[in-house]
């Protein structure tokens, strides 16, 4: 998954993971793969837990200015402790893994030209724990493949991301029809174009459709439900 294409998939990320508590990081001991952060001029951080693709995963949120080495920093931290570290940049920033024996943490960074700072997200999976099938309580598009699913207990929160070659307007027709028959009202119809949005909402859930054509023909189906118990 290329970065410029999931920076939409993040910000939902981070919706789901709005209770987190922010606060600056130190490496408990040495070889745990957690950063020490006392040291480095990362401006915040922030910490969550959440179920991403049925693996329980904490997620470490860390903010620099752009123009801090903040991928070389991020190599040589964990370098240090033993990992053997594979980061692949682009001109919108980094991805990759640091690898400590069986246990692997996922990388990415995101740099955006136009923001003044840069993000890393830091994903840590809870090792011995076989994954869970997806919870989401409202339709999956037919047809759809592949993607993420990300779970946020604390918020109530599931976030799912998958491909399809159906047009937006179809995937939003789809949805219109089966969560009105489900007894969802309408907060914000979808919009015209290529790129699309609509809101529903059913009690205290809000349900979130975005349908947004690639460029490679394709299209990004994403649900958000956020609210209520999972």
């Amino acid at each position: 998954m290329r970065i410029r294409k999931i920076h939409l998939f993040l910000a939902l990320l981070l919706c789901c993971a709005w209770g987190a508590k922010g606060r600056v990081f130190r490496a408990r001991e040495v070889g745990e793969g957690r950063l020490n952060a006392a040291g480095l001029p990362w401006q915040s951080a922030y910490k969550t837990s959440m179920e991403i693709n049925g693996q329980q995963n904490d997620l470490r949120v860390y903010s620099a200015h752009r123009d801090e080495p903040m991928i070389d920093q991020l190599k040589d931290q964990f370098e240090r402790q033993g990992a053997k570290v594979a980061l692949h940049e682009t001109r919108d920033g980094a991805q990759g893994i640091a690898k400590f024996g069986n246990r692997t943490v996922r990388i990415l960074v995101l740099a955006p030209a136009r923001q003044a700072n840069q993000l890393a997200f830091l994903f840590y999976p809870e090792p011995g724990r076989a994954a869970a099938p997806s919870r989401l309580p409202v339709p999956e598009f037919p047809g759809a493949l592949g993607g993420n699913t990300v779970v946020n207990e604390a918020t109530g929160s599931i976030c799912r991301s998958a491909k399809t070659e159906v047009a937006p307007d179809q995937v939003q027709a789809f949805y219109a029809g089966v969560l009105s028959a489900d007894g969802w009202s309408t907060l914000i119809p979808p919009a015209r174009g290529d790129s699309r949005m609509a809101v529903y909402r059913k009690g205290e859930r809000i349900c979130t459709i975005m349908a947004s054509r690639r460029r490679d023909g394709s299209n990004r189906v994403t649900v958000l439900v956020k609210g209520g118990r999972l």
